[in-house]
């Protein structure tokens, strides 16, 4: 036999030997779905005991429940203030639409899903859906398979001593509940100032839309080599250009870092839970600098309360349209936000702050928007862009729902203490 054939029949032998392999570990992973590949367990990983951080039973497809504090991603997702994002592939206000031709197409209807943990009382997956149940009782349905925070599964601290990483495909339902508290420590949680060109805004921060604990690192790279260092240890940081951050840790010590996504124009921007608005997004170039600093106690399961309708009028030339209100064809509940940027920061706002919304006199290219806290200036974009969907005004008195094109939108007030029922995203009313 020839050298040719023997290397040539090695070859195929070697070929034969990874195709098995390989195959041999795609059985053993559908043989296993409650095994996920997450990031290692190790000692300095925080333990999560406090009322802040998500908590729940999760039942499996194989019907085995875990019980204990939530972690989404396996590294992602920790607190109730944090937002649940998902698709919803059917737009169930689209029936009111009949015979309007100003309305948008069907194309035009989906809509993304976002929510804060904290208003959520369970999950529910079947196939390709996904069901959640929102505090005010309301069931949206989404698609699993569209980008959303169920995709990366979920770790769970069982008895807080054993860790379960169970796989999105593995997750039949996760029934959020109240976390224990009793003496536990306060959430080593992410919270500062961040100074921005046109002001600043303080509270829980999310650093790269990711980081979010004080045991989180800053990732990036000194004269030294790479460095990851606790923000617990920081005390501030200062954007030096788009390629680098100026560091000064708390005993004094200052640094420069670049060259990793944490640092340079590749850094996603900073989520910042900021009491005034809610939720804003900074883009990294617009951020000037962030002073960490210890911040109240995060909010724990009880300290989100059902949402209800909105309820208010619609003002256009013709007069005003009073009743429940959806908003762009999409928000009807006061946990539901409103999402608009001003000057680069993009402000996701719960209607339930919000009194008022109207085209600004002075520009066709912003609206004012009157808070509790004062008005906030912003941009026709996003939610106000000149592509809404329009309003639907649900009289009082009951019938059927008025469609009212964005354009001839002047102004909306929204009552203070709504007191209507709201239908949910299936086209079922609930209390």
């Amino acid at each position: 036999m020839s050298r040719t054939v023997i290397a040539g029949s090695a070859a195929a032998l070697l070929l034969l030997l990874v195709l098995v392999l390989a195959g041999y570990r795609l059985v053993q992973q559908a043989l296993e779905p409650d095994t996920a590949h997450w990031p290692a367990i190790t000692p300095q990983t925080p333990r999560p005991e406090h009322p802040g951080y998500l908590y729940g039973v999760v039942t499996t497809t194989e019907g085995n429940d875990h019980q204990g504090y939530l972690r989404f991603g396996g590294d992602q997702e920790a607190f109730w203030s944090d937002a649940f994002n998902g698709f919803k592939p059917h737009n169930p206000w689209a029936e009111h639409l009949s015979g309007q031709e100003e309305a948008p197409k069907p194309a035009q209807l989906e809509r993304p899903f976002m929510t804060r943990f904290g208003n959520l009382t369970r999950i529910d997956i079947e196939g390709r859906d996904v069901r959640v149940t929102l505090k005010s009782g309301t069931r949206v349905l989404l698609d699993r398979h569209e980008a959303g925070d169920i995709d990366d599964g979920v770790r769970v601290w069982v008895d807080g001593t054993r860790v379960v990483d169970l796989e999105a495909r593995a997750i039949r339902q996760i029934e959020f509940r109240p976390a224990p508290g009793g003496d536990a420590a306060p959430t080593s949680r992410l919270h500062g100032t961040v100074r921005t060109g046109d002001g600043s805004f303080r509270g829980f921060i999310q650093w790269n839309r990711l980081k979010r604990l004080g045991s989180d690192r800053l990732v990036g790279r000194s004269d030294k080599g790479r460095q990851a260092i606790p923000f617990d240890d920081i005390a501030s940081i200062e954007r030096d250009g788009d390629s680098g951050c100026r560091i000064r840790l708390q005993v004094g010590d200052e640094l420069s870092l670049e060259g990793e996504p944490d640092v340079n124009r590749r850094n996603r921007g900073l989520v910042v839970d900021d009491s005034r608005y809610g939720r804003v997004l900074i883009p990294w170039n617009q951020v000037e600098g962030v002073d960490l600093t210890p911040g109240d106690d995060s909010p724990a399961y009880s300290d989100f309360k059902p949402g209800s309708a909105i309820q208010g009028s619609v003002e256009t030339r013709q007069g005003a349209s009073h009743g429940r209100l959806v908003f762009d064809l999409d928000e009807s509940e006061t946990t539901d936000t409103l999402d608009a940027p001003a000057k680069g920061v993009t402000y996701t706002v719960p209607f339930g702050r919000i009194r008022s919304i109207a085209r600004d006199p002075a520009s066709d290219e912003h609206f004012i928007v009157d808070l509790d806290g004062g008005p906030l200036r912003l941009e026709a974009r996003g939610d106000l862009a000149g592509g809404n969907g329009g309003m639907l005004v649900f009289p009082v008195a009951g019938g059927p729902a008025q469609y009212i094109p964005w354009p001839e939108v002047r102004s909306i007030e929204i009552a203070s203490k709504p007191k209507l029922r709201a239908p949910d995203s299936e086209g079922q009313v609930v209390e």
